[in-house]
């Protein structure tokens, strides 16, 4: 048996079984292919996002944790997901869709709300004269518009806060420049917005004294019952 001599021997100390290795320089000689953009929107939660005027809002919502640069030496804030619940007295905000994973939560009406400086998809929320930092949150960045869904936010914030009391029972809500007008036997009585926030808030402040005042006397009837019932053992 013959064959042709290897024209290509070994170098010195090299193994002759050894296979050639494919490189990867065949990839940069195949023609470059652009695919089509394909966007795909996803909810950080299966959980409902829902939305009830004056009611409710339960949705997704995102948190910039500046605290973890300085915690883990990161570069730059994270953005990381969360859930976002409004109502009439509270807004709260949790890590995750568990409502044990609250992360802080704040009394509406004293709530402070603003855009973001930094990033025009964030904003700020407080408490008016809390010492914490204020809380940076932002639209998920898998949302179509981050930016659409931190405007929002800061709106129903502001809506819930400044024009949602008082709205249970078929309540109607009055605005400053709405007008009322009464007709009072042969006169007709125009009374302004104001006026009637007014009265309504002179009535509110009456209801609250007679409660407190009712509070008053059950309190002095326990104290009054508790006197007599001593006197009686006292004499027997």
């Amino acid at each position: 048996m013959k064959r042709a001599c290897n024209t290509q021997p070994c170098s010195p100390g090299e193994n002759p079984n050894k296979l050639d290795v494919a490189d990867d320089s065949w990839k940069e000689k195949q023609p470059t292919l652009t695919l089509p953009v394909q966007l795909e929107s996803r909810y950080v939660s299966h959980r409902f996002q829902q939305y009830e005027e004056c009611q409710i809002k339960d949705q997704d919502l995102c948190i910039r944790r500046q605290d973890l640069v300085y915690k883990l030496g990161m570069k730059q804030a994270p953005i990381l997901p969360g859930r976002g619940v409004l109502n009439k007295l509270t807004f709260s905000f949790y890590e995750n869709t568990k409502y044990d994973s609250l992360h802080r939560s704040f009394k509406l009406s004293e709530v402070v709300v603003k855009p973001f400086p930094l990033d025009t998809n964030c904003f700020e929320i407080k408490s008016n004269g809390d010492l914490k930092d204020e809380l940076v949150l932002c639209g998920c960045p898998f949302e179509p518009s981050s930016k659409d869904s931190a405007v929002q936010w800061i709106q129903d914030i502001i809506k819930f806060r400044d024009n949602c009391q008082g709205t249970d029972n078929h309540a109607i809500n009055i605005n400053a420049t709405d007008h009322l007008k009464m007709n009072y036997g042969n006169e007709t009585i125009d009374i302004s917005g104001e006026k009637l926030k007014e009265l309504a808030k002179d009535s509110l402040n009456q209801k609250t004294k007679d409660l407190e005042k009712e509070e008053e006397e059950k309190e002095a009837r326990k104290i009054s019952d508790a006197i007599n019932q001593v006197e009686s053992i006292t004499t027997n």
